[in-house]
């Protein structure tokens, strides 16, 4: 799901597992370079933990939430490529990070849940620039069927003090709950 700031993705072990064997059976083939770039992009979330990965190499019965923030154009650059454009000239977008992550809450009707673990990996993007995405681990059955709602509040270090809430579709909560099953036994 999307935010105004943040792509947000709800990883459970099955996913993550999943992910990673895909992975391991392509190996390096790759059809281009722009494929590559793609497919990582497609997968980081899924797999690339930074600081944290060995916290979830070996799969833990937990669910993590990321939020990463979204790759936004900006106007004058949309413009300036729009005037290239009309004179023939074909320039790719040129996209960057909106504002960082600072925090998240997560709320089972109106309670709120809180995280086992509320990591925040740091990624260097060049020399003087990085970006903050939260990776918040939760307790499976926290954020499951028993909730009316599920919410999440997000904070961009742009203005901490303003959240923006997002309720979690019915159906990501239901897949959530069957990712979880056989850690549940026979229920």
């Amino acid at each position: 799901m999307s935010s105004s700031d943040f792509d947000v993705v709800f990883i459970t072990p099955a996913l993550t597992f999943v992910e990673q064997r895909r992975l391991q059976e392509r190996g390096d083939h790759t059809r281009s370079p722009n494929a590559a770039n793609l497919q990582q992009e497609l997968v980081r979330p899924l797999t690339d933990f930074g600081n944290w990965s060995e916290y979830v190499e070996d799969f833990p019965p937990v669910l993590l939430v990321r939020a990463t923030p979204r790759m936004v154009q900006g106007f004058w650059t949309m413009v300036a490529r729009g005037a290239a454009q009309t004179q023939g000239v074909s320039l790719p977008a040129m996209k960057h990070f909106k504002a960082g992550f600072a925090r998240m809450r997560a709320f089972c009707d109106d309670t709120e849940v809180i995280p086992i673990h509320p990591f925040v990996i740091e990624r260097q993007l060049s020399g003087t620039e990085s970006i903050r995405e939260g990776l918040y681990v939760f307790d499976p059955g926290a954020l499951g069927r028993q909730c009316g709602s599920v919410k999440l509040e997000l904070y961009s270090e742009k203005d901490p003090e303003k959240a923006d809430n997002r309720v979690i579709a019915p159906t990501l909560i239901q897949q959530v709950w069957q990712d979880f099953a056989p850690y549940r036994g026979a229920n």
